[in-house]
């Protein structure tokens, strides 16, 4: 399967003499970086900025709270370093002009919540293992105060971040995910990669299925390794969506047991008629969202099983390769031809089986 991508965000509050070192880091002013070795000089050549700094950090910081006419303490926080980037599978095989615009998407979130006036930088690091973006801004609130803590809040205010940035971002990056377990953030969908698994097995699925079909004596033994060889695979991956698709069954139930509880309670306040078909349609999508995940999740299951029976009826298959004559009709083929009827009938009950979890 492949590994999930998630867009990240990351904030630090910075109070004054710190801040020299961070526009050292941001702007590679230095010629080395010995406390960092993931830096790689010669490419720093490719970084840019989406906002060139004016000045030194520290007096830009300083030169707007004064102009904003804020006092300050010494343990006054005067910036705040965001940092954006994404899971290294996200940037893998993206030209450049790609990745510029995943940054400038990221830039335009944090215009939308921080005026752009406070920014003092905004570059993009290509030097590194990973593609990642330092924006520095002054915490100025947009009645002029400085107060970093109105900015980025408490955990509450932080997961609101987390989960704007991931709405903003998705809408351009759909494979994005948010960065926290489905079972915390209760989500209602299944991240693309899921649906992408789940394709891919069922292609498997159907390509057994064709090999199966076109068993007979004179072909069992090429077919059976073949199928063996698919099933090696295909077992394992099966268990692992049947795990994964559980872990989200945890957060669609959840979901759909708090949405039964607010029909029930405005059925008791006696709410308008309108009120209430709204929530009962929310709470049926919730459900319909369930149960399509646990369908998945059934239908994979019995895959799995029918394809565990054909894997124990082959193995004699292929243990009677070596005892095969040239001779089609010998007895080694009889028994093939035998064991074809068993899987054919065994894959008939199976299917129905399958297919009654699937209706």
């Amino acid at each position: 399967m492949e590994k999930a991508q998630y867009a990240i965000m990351r904030f630090a509050k910075y109070k004054g003499p710190e801040i020299g070192n961070i526009e050292a880091h941001n702007e590679r002013t230095k010629e080395k970086y010995a406390s960092n070795p993931d830096v790689d000089t010669s490419r720093s050549k490719y970084n840019f900025h989406l906002v060139k700094p004016p000045g030194k950090y520290r007096a830009e910081s300083e030169r707007q709270i004064a102009a904003a006419g804020c006092r300050t303490r010494k343990d006054s926080i005067r910036m705040i370093e965001t940092l954006f980037t994404a899971s290294p599978e996200f940037f893998k095989g993206k030209k450049r002009a790609e990745i510029r615009v995943f940054f400038e998407e990221a830039l335009h979130f944090l215009e939308q919540h921080q005026s752009k006036e406070t920014i003092i930088s905004a570059v993009v690091h290509m030097d590194e293992k990973t593609p990642h973006m330092h924006l520095c801004f002054v915490p100025l609130t947009e009645d002029g105060r400085l107060s970093a803590k109105d900015i980025m809040g408490n955990k509450k205010k932080l997961t609101w971040w987390q989960d704007e940035f991931w709405k903003h971002m998705v809408k351009k990056f759909p494979d994005l995910e948010r960065g926290e377990s489905a079972s915390l953030t209760g989500r209602d969908h299944i991240p693309p990669r899921v649906f992408k698994e789940m394709t891919r097995l069922t292609k498997q699925k159907s390509k057994l299925e064709d090999l199966l079909t076109g068993i007979n004596p004179f072909n069992a033994k090429s077919r059976a390794e073949e199928i063996c060889k698919i099933l090696d695979s295909y077992i394992p991956s099966v268990e692992k969506m049947d795990t994964l698709l559980r872990k989200y069954g945890v957060a669609f139930t959840k979901t759909a047991s708090e949405n039964k509880k607010l029909k029930t309670k405005n059925a008791e306040l006696e709410e308008s008629l309108a009120s209430a078909q709204k929530v009962s349609t929310t709470g049926a999508s919730a459900s319909i969202g369930w149960w399509k995940c646990a369908g998945a999740s059934r239908s994979f299951i019995a895959g799995s099983r029918v394809i565990m029976t054909l894997y124990n009826c082959m193995l004699p298959i292929v243990g009677a390769r070596k005892a095969s004559s040239s001779n089609p009709f010998s007895k080694s083929a009889g028994m093939s031809c035998c064991l074809y009827l068993r899987i054919v009938r065994l894959f008939l009950i199976e299917s129905i089986i399958c297919f009654w979890f699937l209706v």
